[in-house]
């Protein structure tokens, strides 16, 4: 059963595991509401809550070994710098922050004219530019030498998530806190680049992943969708999964997705077979999570201010005969 052939709606009734238990857990003085793996560093990444710190983590024993000091507010989204391994970071302070991995120290710093809170960053065409959303409705690009604002497009709501088609450096997707979906040709004039509205959800879409020629959208309304953007314009999403929950955040590796849901779960698909792998258990909502390089470990935040490292193989592993009989069927 592959992903694309999954039957809109139902709840997730597939093979699940939820006796796995965290290789280590560590509080934090605060929640976290982000995270990313640094591959220079060989760390996890977390920021978030309260604190306005982004704070490195040894990926052994979950202990602080650095922060990176520089917003004032709240961290609201990190992520790696695919093309020089620094790390991007987002802010209730108005400000995207580039920071040089190695030294705990801010390169760039890419600044909104109104200051009001960005709440997602990630990089398009190419690395070359820092794409970013937040609550004055509107989406901002940067030139990443310079820090040159290149990009403004309004939309009609709080900007949750943006993302990147990597087929086309040029076409780039915005959720919003209504549920709206949308794809934009940034090559186009500002009147004219909105070239698709994306319907099927119905509540605030707060993640959004490009892979393999799919856009995966998760959302408020407990789904994630599945998009061919060589179809979207005519044929409609997939639900992939119906998550007992509010979706979070979704993680993408290889062939696996990391669902992280308020109904104080992670659940672990395979995108090959449409299975549900495994369901790893938190005592709050799973804010975030990410997967270290090789995939041997998933590294997960939760709103009880808990940081949780888990052993991936193991986890899927416990489940892998029962997931693999259901694909058959």
């Amino acid at each position: 059963m592959s992903l694309d052939s999954m039957a809109q709606g139902p709840k997730l009734a597939l093979p699940f595991s939820s006796k796995a238990v965290p290789l280590v857990t560590t509080l934090q003085k605060q929640e976290s509401y982000s995270m990313c793996w640094s591959s220079i560093l060989r760390s996890v990444i977390v920021g978030g809550g309260g604190h306005f710190d982004l704070l490195s983590l040894n990926p052994i024993s979950l202990k602080k070994t650095q922060s990176f000091k520089g917003h004032r507010s709240t961290v609201t989204c990190i992520i790696e710098d695919s093309t020089s391994g620094n790390i991007l970071s987002s802010s209730v302070d108005g400000t995207v922050r580039l920071w040089d991995a190695e030294k705990a120290k801010q390169r760039s710093i890419f600044v909104t004219k109104s200051m009001i809170g960005i709440t997602c960053v990630t990089t398009f065409r190419g690395g070359r530019e820092v794409l970013a959303g937040g609550r004055e409705s509107k989406v901002f690009a940067w030139d990443k030498e310079s820090a040159q604002e290149t990009l403004c497009i309004p939309v009609e709501s709080e900007v949750v998530s943006v993302c990147a088609s990597s087929l086309c450096q040029d076409v780039i997707f915005v959720g919003c806190g209504n549920g709206d979906l949308f794809m934009h040709d940034v090559r186009l004039p500002l009147e004219k680049s909105r070239i698709s509205t994306l319907e099927g959800h119905n509540a605030s879409i707060s993640a959004l992943s490009f892979h393999a020629g799919k856009l995966y959208s998760g959302s408020y309304d407990t789904t994630v969708r599945a998009w061919d953007t060589g179809k979207m314009m005519t044929t409609p999403s997939t639900v992939v999964c119906n998550i007992r929950g509010l979706i979070r955040n979704i993680v993408i590796y290889d062939n696996l997705m990391a669902v992280c849901a308020a109904s104080r779960s992670l659940c672990v698909l395979s995108m090959k077979s449409g299975a549900s792998l495994a369901r790893l258990n938190h005592l709050g909502w799973v804010n975030a999570a990410v997967f270290s390089t090789d995939g041997a470990k998933i590294y997960s935040a939760c709103s009880n201010s808990q940081t949780y490292a888990w052993d991936a193989t193991v986890a899927i592993s416990e489940c892998r005969s029962e997931a693999d009989a259901y694909a058959v069927l």
